[in-house]
């Protein structure tokens, strides 16, 4: 569940703030106690597959089912009623906190936009008010300070498919790092940050080259017009 670090991401930034990078831990089959020390910070750039094995869409993340990972998927029930490849629902307490006018995005749906070269969550529709945004996307940022009671945080920042997750990630470090910077000195206190991705489209047709560009993330942070809608910090009510 964890991926290697990847330079140009958050992990980068990280560094820079305090934090120093250790090692991977690739799904590990049940890492225990006396692989990690008291401080330690695990950082994932992957969707958690809290309920891909409930949901219809066919790409699911597979889960490790290492007790490690299941104290995590408990904490996080927290922030998420359901997360899943094509679908974000946030529990009630969560839902409450957005920006004013943007409560209808705690529980949206995700469709694929098909184009040549690449398929991309570009697509959210939203439940409540029945509409669809086409070109829109959302990226979490969770973080938990202590998992399993061991001192371990857990870090994780997220879109809904892997360009926009590089994205978001580079966005964090270069645009948004006061978000999560100015909470380094208080890792005993849970974040959330949900933002609104809104790819800002060129008139003129796009090369193949360009969509392929798009496809491995490589095209410009630019590209996309990015708002905070919600920042929480505190330890909501868990309620499983």
């Amino acid at each position: 569940m964890f991926p290697t670090k990847q330079e140009g991401t958050e992990c980068d930034a990280l560094d820079e703030g305090g934090p120093e990078y250790a090692e991977t831990v690739l799904r590990r089959v049940d890492p225990v106690r006396s692989d990690f020390n008291e401080g330690d910070l695990l950082f994932c750039c992957t969707r958690l597959p809290l309920d891909d094995s409930r949901q219809g869409n066919k790409v699911h993340i597979k889960k490790s089912y290492a007790n490690l990972e299941k104290a995590i998927f408990r904490e996080a029930r927290a922030f998420f009623k359901k997360c899943a490849k094509d679908q974000i629902e946030l529990t009630e307490e969560i839902s409450r906190q957005f920006e004013r006018g943007y409560n209808d995005y705690a529980k949206c749906l995700f469709a694929t936009m098909n184009r040549p070269w690449i398929l991309e969550h570009h697509s959210l529709f939203k439940i409540n008010l029945n509409s669809r945004e086409d070109g829109v996307t959302l990226a979490f940022l969770m973080y938990i300070p202590n998992v399993a009671g061991i001192g371990v945080g857990f870090w994780n920042a997220f879109s809904m498919s892997g360009p926009e997750t590089r994205t978001w990630n580079i966005l964090l470090q270069e645009k948004y790092s006061d978000i999560w910077m100015s909470h380094l000195d208080k890792l005993d206190q849970p974040l959330f940050v949900v933002a609104r991705m809104e790819e800002i489209r060129d008139s003129q047709p796009v090369s193949d080259f360009d969509m392929l560009e798009k496809m491995l993330g490589c095209k410009d942070v630019e590209d996309w017009k990015v708002k905070v809608i919600l920042h929480y910090k505190g330890t909501p009510n868990l309620t499983l």
